[in-house]
């Protein structure tokens, strides 16, 4: 696993997450892109201690 997260001069923040997994990248690829196969594996709403987090994804493609 490796993780890097970086602050840009603009102020953006980027989280980058690399894995190595035992699936063809078909599937891998299937997995992040449709959305009946995202729904098995990523959560959209997650309850912690009480808090909610919530994912929503926008037009432009970003994760808030």
């Amino acid at each position: 696993m490796n993780e890097t997260l970086t602050l840009h001069p603009d102020g953006r923040t980027t989280l980058r997450l690399q894995r190595r997994l035992p699936h063809p990248p078909e599937k891998v690829w299937r997995a992040i892109t449709e959305p009946e196969h995202l729904a098995a594996w990523f959560p959209t709403t997650v309850t912690i201690d009480g808090d909610r987090i919530s994912y929503g994804f926008g037009p432009d493609g970003r994760i808030t």
